[in-house]
């Protein structure tokens, strides 16, 4: 749908008042029609939609020629830098997004937002966390973000910085969620990263364009971080962490969640230990978080269609396995000596595999397919045991 600058402002004009949370203008503005309707309404017709008399009676009283210019400042400040006010009813707002409870109204954007951004895997922990984690982090979002998921993060110091510098420089997307405004790059010393980052993702952000970075802003951006994703990665979090209040909000909106261990007698990795105690899945490499989320990723990537996909990320040195532990060996059973039907991608790389291990970036070339689509079908290929993968990136026929 096309909508108006004056109909954006309305969002704005509305969003500013106090006590009208995410739920509650949406709800009016289903009701009415429209965020200039809702501003039109007198408080005994927004009270009778629902709302309570004290937050209708401030509803009505935003309507005024003050508020008015308020929001059109907020919005010229936005549309001056380059930034783009996405509305909730717009096509392109994220579909994951949209599923949780209390969604942004309208998300600040600096960057672009892609179809492809719903196969998205977030990957958070602490902002004091130790070399390893670091570099675990910095690993595992390399690895993803090759096999064409889009890596969200929070873009605090720490793991979430470690997981974009991960995404970036293995050619993938990501997506930065900020607990202030996007006039501001908090922490400061990420001044590189928030030039770079929109070049090959988005910075995004619910709050208004000069908001400061205040701690009450960032329990309600884990929630968009967990929302915007298929599954939550949680990497050296103690247990007071920050990180684990989105793995919270993932449980609470039906997402996997997945966490990292680490020594037992460090108090960096405990909260990952007691995610792992209730449930979470163990994490070691980036084909735990794959198998897990491969139904997902199938039925995207067909909802999405693989046009979508047609700028994959580039290809880069073989990486070092992550705490290598490759996938088991798993022998056909003789009840499969046949193989199953293939589709025409599988019986691609089929013809270009071999018995003796070839790396990913060789499969690539003999192929002619890129590294998201080749690592996609070699997964498949892995979950019907009939490819298995060696140390370093290379693969195999079982058959």
């Amino acid at each position: 749908m096309e909508v108006t600058r004056s109909e954006r402002i309305a969002w704005i004009q509305l969003r500013q008042t106090p006590q009208l949370g995410p739920v509650r203008l949406l709800r009016l503005i289903r009701v009415f029609g429209s965020a200039e309707s809702v501003l039109g309404q007198p408080a005994g017709q927004l009270e009778q939609a629902g709302v309570p008399g004290q937050v209708a009676r401030a509803v009505a009283q935003r309507a005024t020629e003050a508020a008015r210019q308020e929001a059109e400042q907020e919005y010229a400040r936005a549309e001056q830098n380059g930034i783009r006010i996405l509305l909730y009813v717009e096509p392109d707002y994220p579909v994951n997004l949209k599923s949780i409870y209390a969604p942004p109204p309208y998300l600040y954007i600096r960057g672009e937002l892609k179809s492809e951004d719903r196969l998205g895997v977030a990957i958070v922990g602490s902002r004091r966390a130790g070399r390893e984690g670091i570099q675990m982090a910095e690993q595992l979002a390399a690895a993803l973000a090759r096999r064409g998921l889009t890596i969200v993060s929070g873009f605090a110091r720490g793991v979430d910085s470690a997981a974009h510098r991960g995404a970036l420089e293995a050619g993938g997307r990501t997506l930065a969620v900020l607990g202030n405004g996007l006039s501001r790059c908090y922490p400061p010393e990420n001044r590189p990263l928030f030039e770079k980052l929109p070049e090959h993702g988005a910075l995004l952000s619910e709050l208004p364009y000069e908001a400061p970075p205040e701690r009450k802003n960032f329990p309600s951006r884990n929630r968009i971080i967990a929302g915007l994703c298929l599954g939550v990665v949680v990497v050296e979090a103690p247990e007071r962490s920050g990180a684990l209040i989105t793995a919270r909000a993932a449980m609470d909106q039906n997402r996997e969640v997945f966490a990292v261990p680490g020594r037992v007698a460090d108090g960096r990795c405990s909260g990952c230990h007691q995610l792992i105690k209730d449930g979470a899945a163990l994490v070691e490499n980036e084909w735990d978080v794959l198998q897990a989320l491969t139904g997902e990723i199938e039925r995207l990537s067909e909802e999405i269609g693989m046009a979508a996909l047609s700028a994959p990320p580039k290809t880069g040195p073989a990486e070092t396995p992550l705490r290598t532990q490759a996938l088991p060996r798993q022998a056909p059973s003789p009840a499969k000596s046949a193989r199953p039907a293939f589709s025409d991608e599988e019986e691609t790389l089929w013809d270009v595999l071999d018995t003796q291990p070839v790396h990913i970036d060789l499969l690539c070339r003999r192929s002619g397919m890129e590294i998201s689509r080749v690592s996609r079908v070699l997964l498949g290929l892995q979950l019907k045991q009939l490819v298995r993968q060696e140390a370093g990136m290379q693969f195999c026929k079982t058959l």
